[in-house]
């Protein structure tokens, strides 16, 4: 679960649908699948489980956040993306105008595809089928408040591309590289906690060269990406001629023991994280409601 400063996104989504596992009911008749309004939002926005005592018994709630709440929550997001690329790169007063403007479009983007969502989803029953072509849509949805602005395909990523000088494309790609390392150190610490933990200790020159062959040869979203410890774990498979010699037996078979699961996600993980990296899309204007705000 990842908090959102208040809002709560869940790693997985619930099945709020109204159905049964079973698609068909009496007398062979297809089970249908609907939302309500809040059951859509509860999807989209993610809820902040809160305790509460009724009557001396202790009862668990979900306050489902606004679309205002999610919206204001991504402000914030751009306004800190921004003040860090800003004070890696001198930002100039016209490119810090131009990112905003390709910011605030992928807001309204996400925005009027929720809405449309909503309205749609709300208003129709649907088979399985659709059910499950949806569902991955809307945890993208889901996950755009926090991670969608990282994306290749987003306005603002594509403005980043072209609004820098290349001296500034200099010092963006040491920032970039930077949290890499520090995104595959969190991945290391979190295979290191389990059971059959990896254990590359820390200040090792094997774990420097671990992270150093991933962060040169490995291919990898954007740094703020839900996936990313799985990522991590695939890429670094994919990279098993370079990093098997590191390793010793013991550390190389805990190695492979988790990468078993993290293939039981990767077809989710490919779907929903934009990985492998797409190739650039021709870019786009930002769209025309956007420049109004």
């Amino acid at each position: 679960m990842v908090l959102l400063g208040g809002i709560v996104i869940t790693a997985g989504l619930a099945a709020h649908a109204l159905c049964d596992d079973d698609d068909t009911g009496e007398a062979g008749v297809v089970k249908q699948f609907t939302f309500s309004g809040p059951q859509f939002d509860a999807i989209v926005f993610g809820g902040n489980p809160r305790v509460v005592i009724e009557n001396g018994q202790q009862r668990v709630i979900s306050e489902t956040p606004s679309m205002v709440d999610v919206r204001e929550f991504m402000e914030s997001v751009l306004f800190y993306k921004m003040s860090t690329i800003d004070d890696r790169c001198s930002l100039t007063e016209l490119q810090r105008k131009k990112l905003n403007l390709a910011g605030r479009g992928d807001i309204f983007r996400w925005q009027s595809r929720v809405c449309e969502l909503r309205k749609k989803c709300t208003s129709m029953t649907m088979d399985r089928q659709q059910y499950t072509e949806l569902m991955p849509e809307l945890q993208s949805l889901r996950y755009f408040p926090q991670f969608g602005q990282d994306g290749e395909t987003s306005l603002f990523r594509k403005t980043l591309r072209t609004a820098l000088t290349d001296e500034q494309q200099t010092r963006y790609r040491r920032l970039e590289r930077e949290l890499r390392i520090e995104a595959i150190e969190r991945a290391l610490t979190n295979w290191d906690r389990g059971t059959n933990g990896l254990k590359l200790a820390r200040g090792t020159e094997t774990r420097r060269k671990f992270i150093d062959t991933l962060v040169e040869r490995g291919n990898f979203p954007q740094i703020n990406n839900p996936y990313m410890p799985y990522i991590v774990l695939l890429e670094a498979d994919r990279l098993e001629d370079q990093l098997k010699p590191l390793l010793n037996e013991t550390q190389w078979h805990a190695f492979k023991t988790q990468v078993v699961q993290a293939r039981r996600l990767e077809p989710n993980i490919r779907q929903l994280a934009q990985w492998p990296l797409p190739a650039p899309e021709d870019d786009e204007e930002t769209p025309t409601d956007a420049k109004k705000e």
